[in-house]
């Protein structure tokens, strides 16, 4: 029987801030052990995505984000992937469909993501 493989997506800020309201360091946690437990497996391959900070979030932020970003580095089975963060607070229905045309998704996804918002009563 073959190994099937395993890739764990982790949203980088979620898991950071999850860690630091149940009194966990973050910068303290081997990753390499807790994503083992989650997985069930050795050396999982885990993928971590995240925004990077400016100095317009904040000096100290920014070298916090820093400093958890050099600890995850230090797995070899961990990977980081930045993008960035863009706020957009004008949630109505023409710059939804804005957005999503410019992002070239299909017409599906299109439409699953306005069902999305459409539950939180944002457009």
């Amino acid at each position: 029987m073959a190994i099937q493989k395993l890739i764990l997506f982790v949203d980088c800020s979620n898991f950071y801030h999850v860690l630091k309201e149940i009194g966990v360091n973050p910068n303290s946690i081997n990753c390499n052990n807790f994503f083992e437990k989650i997985c069930r497996r050795k050396n999982p391959t885990v993928r971590f995505y995240d925004a990077l900070k400016t100095k317009e979030h904040g000096m100290r932020q920014q070298s916090n984000q820093q400093h958890f970003h050099a600890e995850l580095k230090k797995n070899p089975n961990l990977t980081l992937h930045f993008g960035r963060l863009q706020a957009n607070r004008n949630l109505d229905k023409e710059n939804i469909t804005s957005v999503l045309s410019q992002l070239g998704f299909c017409e599906k996804c299109k439409k699953k993501i306005k069902d999305f918002f459409d539950c939180f009563g944002s457009l």
